[in-house]
């Protein structure tokens, strides 16, 4: 698997939209000079409200975004104009030699299982004095993930994935911190910072977890389910989670970890 399977729904991706866009503000922010009217790519762009915003932020006539889903590229789809254009691709796979000079990614490289190969590929799609700017998640141990792991290995679900198995977990693939300023480093990017953010988000109660992993965490379960056994899923979830959390918290904090990490290659 390289990148996630599965049907998106915008709808559900953007009822977070203000606190899943504050980590991509903070990595467009690191971003150093760019020359004028840089070539940027956006990979793993979804609905293209944050790509579009690259335009204007770095004045540039050149804005590309590519994702993987066509439910997201049809929200894009409004965003698109003389300065911004979307395309349908595998991220994992993508690869344009001194093409860009900045290639940015916003909550997308984790649905990658090769984490070193992909950005090795982002890096050669870079020109001479280019820029990466990733973002990925790194909060898989708490109990909004480990959880969703644990009701897919009920015996319950036991035949009932159209895959065979249950979907592997997207936390295996993360590096640490430290392991990507090394990648950075082989990769021949002269300068770099890499940070571990925490977010603080206060939800309404506990209860909204599920909302907000239902449009990112379980896209691959709801794939992989029939709708009434995807259904018991989510039951389950829910029930499992309040459980593990000690019962029904309001209002609820949620410390999001993500990983920020920014380099820009040496001559």
């Amino acid at each position: 698997m390289s990148t996630t399977s599965g049907t998106w729904d915008p709808a559900v991706y953007e009822s977070f939209s203000t606190l899943r866009s504050a980590p991509f503000h903070d990595l467009v922010a690191k971003v150093g000079t760019v020359p004028p009217s840089p070539s940027i790519v956006d990979l793993g762009c979804g609905t293209g409200a944050l790509t579009a915003t690259l335009a204007d932020t770095f004045d540039s006539s050149d804005v590309l975004g590519v994702d993987s889903s066509p439910e997201m590229l049809g929200e894009a789809a409004a965003h698109a104009g003389d300065r911004v254009r979307f395309e349908q691709g595998d991220i994992a796979t993508f690869e344009r030699p001194h093409s860009f000079d900045l290639v940015i990614s916003n909550a997308a490289l984790h649905w990658t299982d090769d984490h070193v190969t992909t950005l090795t590929r982002w890096a050669t799609s870079l020109r001479v004095d280019g820029q990466l700017a990733v973002q990925v998640p790194a909060n898989f141990d708490h109990p909004s993930h480990t959880v969703a792991a644990e009701v897919a290995g009920d015996a319950h679900f036991d035949g009932r994935w159209t895959t065979g198995h249950p979907p592997t977990g997207r936390g295996d693939h993360v590096l640490t911190p430290g392991q990507y300023a090394n990648v950075l480093h082989d990769l021949g990017f002269a300068e770099q910072s890499v940070d571990l953010h925490v977010y603080p988000m206060v939800l309404g109660s506990s209860d909204q977890v599920l909302d907000w992993v239902r449009g990112t965490l379980l896209v691959p379960y709801r794939a992989a389910l029939s709708p009434s056994d995807y259904a018991e899923f989510e039951r389950r979830y829910a029930a499992r989670l309040t459980l593990v959390l000690g019962g029904r918290r309001a209002p609820y904090f949620y410390g999001f970890e993500r990983i920020l990490m920014w380099g820009r290659r040496g001559r």
